[in-house]
């Protein structure tokens, strides 16, 4: 992009020069289970259930599906707003559990 040369991606350049702080680290996220607990239901309706992706560094990824389908659900667990209570490995820019 500017000649220079060293081995930085043209993203990582363009980031520096608007003061832009990417994370280096990705997402990898192996077997997530969560299910909501309520006193009405006895729980077994998992919402997540052996949820796995992995995200590059760079790449953007694109959660869809019905109503229902668990979209918030995992936006919510990634956001550790929400603690699955299954994982088997996920990590991420932060420490996992918070």
């Amino acid at each position: 992009m500017n000649g220079s040369s060293d081995n930085r991606s043209d993203a990582a350049l363009i980031a520096d020069s608007i003061g832009a702080i990417i994370p280096s680290d990705a997402y990898n996220v192996q077997s997530v289970r969560f299910r909501y607990q309520t006193r009405e239901s006895q729980g077994d309706r998992w919402i997540l259930d052996g949820v796995s992706f992995q995200v590059q560094t760079g790449e953007v990824l694109g959660v869809v599906g019905p109503n229902g389908s668990g979209k918030t659900s995992l936006l919510k667990v990634l956001g550790r707003v929400l603690t699955p209570e299954e994982v088997v490995s996920a990590c991420s820019v932060r420490p996992w559990p918070p």
